[in-house]
Order: C-alpha cells, then sequence, then structure tokens
C-alpha cells in the first residue's frame, strides 16, 4: 500500500525542521526538493532516512520550479505535497491516499489545518465566478483552491492541464494550477475530520527576516500576475 505514492517536499535552508516531518513518515517514499547546491544537507538526509533521495536544484528557483522538476524526475501515480515545517501522520496520509482512491472524480484532496495551538485554520477557498458543485461524501468540502503546504494530487490531472507556472517563484503558485484544475472538470476536496498541524512560516529558520521580505515582495507581485493572467 502507499507504493504508487511519494511525498515531495521543497526546502530551501530548511535543515531546522525537515528531519521532524521525514521521522513521521520513515517508510515512504519521499523527495525532497532542495533549492540550493548544498551537497552536504543531501548527504546527511540520504544517510540519516533510507527511503528519501534528495534532488540539488543547483540555485533558488522557487516553489513550483523546484515541484516541476520532482515531477519530470519522479514517476507516481500519486504525489503528496508537503511544507517542511507540516506535522502529519502516515495514518493520515492513508486515509488522503484512500479517499482519493475510492472518488475518481476527485483530482486533489487535503487535509484540514490546525495551527502551532491547535485551533482550525482554514487555508482553502473559491475562486471568485466558480462555484464547486458540492460532493455527495459529507466529510468532504468541495473548494476551489487548496493552500500549498499539505495535498495529494492525481498525476493523471497534471498530465492533463500541465505543471506549475514557473513564472511565479512563490505565493499563489498553487492558486494558478488549481484555476486550470476546476476550469477543466478536476475537483478539489478537503477533508473534514482528519487534519495536519501547520507551522506556518517555519520553513526557513536560518534566515527568517530574508525569507519574510522575500515572500511579502512575492505575494504582491504574484497576486498581481495571477488576477491579470486568468481574469485579466
Amino acid at each position: 500500500m502507499l507504493n504508487d505514492l511519494t511525498v515531495l517536499i521543497v526546502t530551501w535552508k530548511s535543515d531546522g525542521v525537515i528531519e521532524n516531518l521525514l521521522k513521521k513518515i520513515p517508510d515512504l517514499n519521499s523527495v525532497i526538493i532542495e533549492n540550493s547546491n548544498n551537497a552536504k544537507f543531501k548527504k546527511n538526509i540520504e544517510q540519516k532516512f533510507k527511503k528519501t533521495k534528495c534532488i540539488l536544484t543547483g540555485d533558488n528557483r522557487g516553489f513550483g520550479s523546484a515541484l516541476n522538476l520532482g515531477f519530470k524526475k519522479i514517476k507516481s501515480k500519486y504525489y503528496l505535497i508537503l511544507n517542511p515545517d507540516i506535522e502529519i501522520k502516515k495514518s493520515t496520509i492513508k486515509k488522503l491516499y484512500n479517499y482519493l482512491k475510492k472518488y475518481e472524480d476527485i483530482s486533489v484532496i487535503a487535509p484540514s489545518t490546525v495551527n502551532d495551538k491547535g485551533n482550525l485554520y482554514v487555508r482553502h477557498g473559491n475562486f471568485k465566478f466558480i462555484n464547486p458543485i458540492k460532493h455527495k461524501d459529507k466529510n468532504l468540502i468541495s473548494v476551489g483552491y487548496v493552500s500549498g503546504h499539505a495535498f495529494l494530487i492525481k498525476k493523471e490531472i497534471l498530465s492533463k492541464i500541465g505543471y506549475f507556472d514557473e513564472n511565479i517563484f512563490l505565493n499563489f503558485e498553487e492558486w494558478d494550477l488549481f484555476f486550470r484544475v476546476v476550469n477543466t472538470g478536476g475537483k478539489i476536496c478537503v477533508i473534514k475530520n482528519i487534519f495536519a498541524k501547520h507551522h506556518e512560516g517555519k520553513s526557513c529558520m536560518e534566515s527568517p527576516l530574508e525569507a519574510d521580505i522575500a515572500l511579502k515582495w512575492h505575494y504582491g507581485w504574484n497576486y498581481y500576475y495571477f488576477y491579470k493572467k486568468n481574469y485579466n
């Protein structure tokens, strides 16, 4: 079970948190796409976690572009996208997997999210002028998009709509991808009763100020880019 699922994790100066995640899922096929040329990081991870491979991009190419590299290099039926600062149990991953296998009409599924204090943290929503049809399963919330910190996606939908837009370095890249999913008839759902904890902003602990400045700049620019591209 789960042999046709690959975990993809994009990292950048995430040494302080990535091992906490990998310790929760040591027996799953996992691939880290490290946005640098840090050979020491790669060696350390692959020695400690035998089911984990590390791909070095050479430089910081952004979230979506790094995942595209993973999609191209790693052949899998299902991809579980996780941020380094996520806490998720293997049992939760199995439930996500079982839901996606059960419902052929769903292309993307995600857990509900709680924050550091364990409070429900809504990280999904709908696009303007697009109202998703409610799923027949009452445990599922039909949405237009989910946050990129944790979601399971089928390879077949990526083959249909293409990968992430590499013009988007950071922020709104998942919105752009999911906009194409829903506009080609794919369904995106969040499960109400299973959870992952997101320690938001902890992915890069080495340079938090640098990361915060970059985050704000890219948020503003890519907000404009997304709406210009998709709504003109």
